[in-house]
């Protein structure tokens, strides 16, 4: 009876002429990813109809909003028919109807399971029924969720004939009025702030752009999407610094590309200005925008009026530089007195099941903070630098409304002690700190106790790893220092005190690496445990003593990434997932290496997991002995023709004094087996700086700009980029088991070769 009743009502649909026709229920997750609209050069915060922010969600890869949130935002108006089921959204005269603001909110990443309820919706606008359709030209059928009516952005976007397009790197849909095409009118060669830039000026905003680096010949490009040239587009010869000449060219899509012809290049980065109108593709990875004293920039070329090539007298691009390192910035997480609570509207925030920080006291007279806490919780604690913290985050636990006001000790260490409500389900406790100083963290019962003390050494760090121990020296060189190992577990280190300022003090390691390490006299020497090796080498800015347990065979450690995964679903194309995939081939790879005698191998997840980009950092870090990194992604671009396969790889310091193969060999080993199984397109291997898990270990920026203390790694790393699954050829071959099985073991292939090399 059943099978017959849904006949009848698809026959119904059929002859109504309806194109939705589906009634009913579907599960599905939301993932909440951080996604910001931008409607004509406005950053718009929608909201639904009760006047609630409302963060766009990825279902199988299409960004949804309310139908009554975005259609507002574009200045409509929005009605709904209950008797008919049916939506109507029409013209206004209004360019917004209140649904939405403007600001600077950054929206919540996270993901929730929900119930999707299908019941022959209609859409109309302007009276007339339409077709919402997806990325890929499908149709779309409405649904309700907690009587909300949710469609694609682009659908309803598309339906008024906006242009949509997606910038990955910013993580934002762009919306603007179709044919609105900017006309670069200017490209500049510039020295701002001691830095060589390209500057780019165009008429109208820049909402899209992408750029990347090729070698054989070395280029810089940058590809402008809804863009023209305004300029003469004829080849301009500057032979100023590493630029030896600049090239324009246009490509399908209205893209307008700038290419520089490099002798070399080691990072760079575009920063726009705040109306996008002012591009700048820097030689630097720490470029600012100008501030405005044009005096201090130095012209060297200005392409589509004329050219100006400064003579000897003219290159004087001696600019005032600050002195001293420019202080990085604060924790976005350290949070004053409670500022960025959860919204209390939001029933998602709170859970009634937290535990209760109760009270927050310091004693002077014991020199520790103790903190009452009711219920069930975690914590963690670590440090920050530039300026000096030590913070405590509450895990599982709600701040009482109750405390308000940050303690100011009085005490020669601490100059005061802030909190605050710093997630939803996080309790965060500051200690600001006058210089580096040392802590005690003690737990009974319902209370953590505290105790900071300041250190007599200084620039020295020790971390057990659990699988081996390091000794950290900041800041310094691995020239200015000697080592020299006694029969009686002495591990002696000495150096210039005038190279590397230590001070003196004695650091209690007791653990199975190591008794004790002291510090003095220009000699740091560690009371050893047996059967240890020592070794010390160059890492980023920092020199690392590693200590490790003997072993008969020294093991190879391989670090294998499963891109994405959990909240984070990657590229995707309909239902296929990125973090699935990788997750499959990284698996393979995983039990290849397991196998293989004289490897050790660690994998960042084994299951489907959200790490973000600080945890995947921690899992370099924390496995700072290993010897190379892969990291497995899948590709994806807009152009679903586009094929083929890529290594990204950023080569660092060191790489082949301290491991034997720098990243780009390691890149092109692995490359070169994926072609050879999978007889895919070769893209080549990619010079990147702006991958996190690869460019991060070069000098540590990422991670001083984050307050980040720990040690930063030279090891050799690269992302491969398996194929595109935006083309569904491709797609369709990474969903077969024998696909995914030639891909790890080319990039199994690939590593051992790399190994051989590193052996030689």
């Amino acid at each position: 009876m059943k099978k017959i009743l849904i006949i009848m009502l698809v026959i119904i649909g059929v002859y109504a002429n309806i194109s939705f026709a589906s009634v009913g229920t579907k599960e599905e997750t939301l993932y909440y990813t951080g996604i910001t609209l931008n409607i004509d050069n406005e950053k718009i915060i929608p909201t639904d109809v009760d006047g609630f922010v409302v963060d766009p969600f990825i279902i199988d890869g299409t960004t949804y909003l309310p139908v009554r949130a975005i259609s507002e935002a574009l200045g409509k108006e929005v009605s709904w028919d209950a008797s008919t089921y049916s939506v109507h959204i029409k013209d206004s005269d209004n360019s917004k109807n209140g649904a939405t603001y403007s600001g600077d909110r950054t929206p919540r990443e996270y993901q929730k399971n929900a119930t999707l309820n299908y019941n022959n919706i209609s859409i109309y606008i302007n009276e007339k029924q339409i077709e919402p359709k997806d990325v890929s030209g499908n149709i779309v059928e409405p649904f309700i969720i907690d009587g909300t009516t949710y469609l694609p952005v682009r659908a309803v976007a598309q339906a008024f004939e906006k242009n949509v397009d997606w910038n990955g790197e910013s993580k934002t849909v762009f919306i603007t009025s179709v044919n609105k095409i900017a006309n670069v009118k200017g490209v500049a060669i510039k020295i701002i702030n001691d830095v060589v830039c390209t500057e780019i000026l165009s008429d109208m905003p820049i909402n899209t752009y992408k750029y990347y680096s090729l070698e054989e010949p070395n280029r810089l490009i940058i590809d402008l999407k809804d863009t023209d040239f305004a300029i003469d587009k004829t080849t301009q010869k500057i032979n100023y610094d590493v630029i030896k000449q600049i090239r324009f060219g246009t490509q399908d899509g209205n893209v307008s590309r700038i290419v520089l012809d490099v002798d070399k290049f080691d990072k760079y980065t575009v920063v726009q200005n705040d109306d996008r109108t002012i591009t700048y593709l820097a030689l630097s990875e720490n470029f600012e925008l100008p501030t405005g004293d044009s005096k201090k920039d130095v012209l060297v070329a200005s392409i589509g009026d004329k050219i100006y090539i400064p003579k000897d007298e003219d290159n004087d691009t001696s600019i005032d530089t600050p002195s001293g390192d420019t202080p990085s910035n604060e924790e976005s997480g350290d949070i004053i007195n409670g500022e960025d609570k959860p919204n209390e509207n939001d029933d998602t925030q709170i859970k009634k099941d937290l535990a209760t920080v109760d009270s927050i006291k310091y004693s002077p007279s014991n020199n520790k903070t103790k903190i009452s806490i009711t219920g069930k919780y975690d914590y963690n604690v670590f440090t920050l630098a530039n300026p000096n913290r030590i913070i405590v985050d509450i895990k599982n636990a709600k701040l009482n409304v109750d405390i308000k006001d940050a303690i100011s000790p009085n005490n020669k260490n601490i100059s005061s002690i802030r909190f605050s409500q710093n997630d939803e389900e996080v309790v965060r406790i500051v200690f600001d700190v006058n210089s580096k100083c040392d802590y005690t963290v003690t737990e009974k019962k319902g209370e953590l106790s505290i105790e900071i003390e300041q250190t007599s050494y200084q620039n020295i760090e020790y971390v057990n790893n659990g699988t081996y121990a390091t000794l950290i020296l900041r800041d310094t060189d691995i020239k200015y220092f000697d080592t020299e190992k006694t029969t009686s577990n002495k591990y002696y280190i000495t150096y210039s005190s005038r190279k590397f300022k230590s001070g003196t003090g004695t650091i209690e390691t007791k653990d199975e690496f190591a008794e004790e390490i002291t510090i003095k006299s220009n000699k740091i020497t560690i009371y050893g445990e047996k059967n240890i090796n020592y070794t010390i080498k160059q890492n980023g800015d920092d020199v690392i003593v590693t200590l490790k347990q003997k072993s008969e065979s020294q093991k190879k450690i391989i670090l294998v990434d499963a891109g994405h995964g959990g909240k984070d679903p990657g590229a995707c194309n309909g239902t296929t997932y990125e973090k699935e995939y990788t997750l499959k081939i990284a698996l393979k790879l995983y039990e290849m290496l397991q196998d293989t005698d004289n490897i050790e191998v660690r994998i960042s997840r084994d299951d489907d997991t959200y790490i973000d980009r600080e945890g995947r950092r921690d899992f370099q870090l924390e496995n700072d002995d290993a010897d190379l990194f892969v990291s497995v992604h899948i590709n994806s671009l807009g152009n679903k023709n586009y094929k083929g396969t890529m290594v990204l790889f950023y080569d660092k310091p060191n790489e082949k004094e301290d491991y034997g193969i720098t990243s780009k060999e390691l890149a092109t080993l692995v490359k070169d087996n994926i072609v050879k199984a999978t007889d895919m397109i070769d893209r080549g291997v990619v010079s990147r700086n702006d991958i996190w898990v690869l460019e991060q270990n070069a000098s540590g920026r990422i991670a001083s700009d984050a307050g980040e203390s720990r040690p930063v790694t030279n090891l050799p790393a690269i992302l491969c980029e398996v194929c595109f699954i935006s083309n569904d050829e491709e797609a369709a071959r990474l969903k077969t088991d024998k696909f995914q099985q030639d891909v790890a073991q080319a990039i199994y292939d690939g590593v051992m070769e790399a190994i051989e090399v590193m052996d030689d």
